[in-house]
């Protein structure tokens, strides 16, 4: 992965294209292990109020948190 940025100019701004990427390929990899585990299924993203986090619905029953 490379970046047009000179070094010791890191901003947030420059880095957020470079953190997008991880995120998506990171959430690739999580999809691809349920793909496996369970198979096509139906996945819900929830907002926890209570733990303010998002935790994952499976149609099988089974939460996923963070």
């Amino acid at each position: 992965m490379s970046t047009n940025v000179a070094k010791g100019a890191l901003s947030l701004a420059s880095v957020w294209p470079i953190r997008l990427k991880l995120w998506a390929e990171g959430a690739k990899l999580w999809a691809e292990a349920i793909l496996e585990v369970h198979g096509n299924i139906t996945l819900q993203w929830v907002y926890r109020q209570d733990k303010q986090q998002n935790a994952c619905l499976q149609e099988t029953g089974e939460v996923f948190e963070p």
